[in-house]
């Protein structure tokens, strides 16, 4: 019987961590996942978003879009690849994905055999 993630925030975190743990990520400075708001949206539009203001990183998830842990995976992927974006100063004032996220988001897609297209 098929079964949808129940997304909760202590499990974005938890995906975060561990994903800080493995390449290219933890090479990347990021921030500490305790240091993070992570959120759990509805969203039908958007599998995630990463939000950074006044120094607060806040990272959320649709539970509406995510149904699936390899799904979560990938998507906390690519918004840990914003993150390190803005903490290396690229900016994206008017693209949502610069050429330097299209980069590090092909080297991520490379070392865990991802497919870029769902990436």
């Amino acid at each position: 019987m098929k079964k949808d993630l129940k997304l909760t925030v202590d499990m974005l975190r938890a995906v975060y961590n561990m994903l800080c743990t493995v390449a290219p990520f933890d090479k990347w400075n990021l921030p500490d996942g305790d240091d993070i708001e992570f959120t759990v949206g509805r969203d039908r539009n958007l599998r995630g978003w990463c939000i950074h203001r006044e120094g607060k990183w806040k990272i959320g998830i649709s539970n509406t879009i995510v149904a699936r842990l390899n799904l979560l995976i990938c998507t906390m992927m690519h918004e840990m690849i914003h993150v390190h974006e803005d903490n290396v100063a690229i900016s994206r004032r008017d693209v949502q994905h610069s050429q330097a996220f299209l980069k590090w988001a092909e080297h991520v897609c490379q070392i865990h055999n991802l497919d870029p297209h769902i990436f």
